[in-house]
């Protein structure tokens, strides 16, 4: 066996080549294997019927009843982010669309930016004093009010 039989691009190719043999031995052309091309082995993104990042956020969230416990340090403790710790905070106010995000069927930011729409026009009715809602009345419209605000929570006539 000879220890060095060329020039340093000699020695570079033979490199090369080796790596690209193992690669080859491997079943990948690129030499990572089980990955998804970028490096990163790919991962369920459901278990168990649950959203793993939104059960991770949720779990984040109920982390926050802790005395002394930040976002930070919650998002930290569970492997998720605080943003989405924050917006699970929102989320945890409505138990329905907590279990459509749990189950994957909503996106987790989607889902708090709703509910903080819907939170903000609630605490904007409930501060407004009795003239402000009269004005918003007439601007808005009876019909469209009870249309589009008191018939959708209406049980259903059969």
């Amino acid at each position: 066996m000879q220890v060095h039989s060329g020039t340093v691009s000699n020695v570079k190719t033979e490199i090369v080549d080796v790596a690209t043999l193992l690669g080859k031995l491997k079943g990948h052309a690129n030499g990572r294997a089980h990955t998804n091309g970028h490096g990163h082995r790919p991962r369920p993104q459901l278990r168990d019927g649950y959203r793993v990042a939104a059960l991770k956020a949720h779990t984040g969230a109920s982390l926050m009843n802790r005395p002394g416990m930040s976002l930070r340090r919650a998002a930290a403790c569970v492997g998720s982010s605080p943003m989405y710790v924050a917006a699970m905070l929102v989320i945890l106010a409505d138990p329905e669309i907590l279990g459509l995000v749990l189950a994957g069927e909503v996106p987790v930011l989607a889902a708090a930016a709703k509910i903080k729409r819907v939170t903000r026009l609630v605490d904007a009715f409930w501060s407004a004093d009795p003239v402000e809602r009269e004005k918003a009345g007439r601007i808005i419209g009876i019909e469209r009010i009870f249309d589009t605000m008191i018939v959708p929570t209406l049980p259903a006539v059969k």
